[in-house]
């Protein structure tokens, strides 16, 4: 997948309606809208902390069949991204 990261889609779009991730395809159908429907709850959680959570809950239930390794990866990707933007803004503060 290329394309935006996830702080600069979470930047550019209030909303999202398409059913492909923001950073683009990976090939999958059913990876995408499940990585797309994540984009639109970390639009509506709104703040970093909320959002941090939100992704160790989701990527670490092991009895979630549904969540695949592509979709664990990207969020996690995720997680990484925004703790360090978090961490970045601290610091700048």
């Amino acid at each position: 997948m290329t394309g935006p990261s996830i702080i600069d889609a979470l930047a550019m779009w209030s909303e999202w309606h398409a059913d492909v991730p923001p950073a683009g395809s990976t090939g999958c159908y059913a990876v995408d809208m499940q990585i797309a429907d994540a984009f639109r709850m970390m639009i509506y959680l709104g703040d970093h902390t909320q959002r941090l959570r939100w992704i160790e809950r989701e990527a670490s239930d092991p009895n979630d069949q549904r969540v695949g390794e592509p979709y664990r990866a990207a969020i996690i990707a995720w997680w990484l991204a925004i703790y360090d933007d978090r961490k970045n803004r601290r610091m700048a503060a």
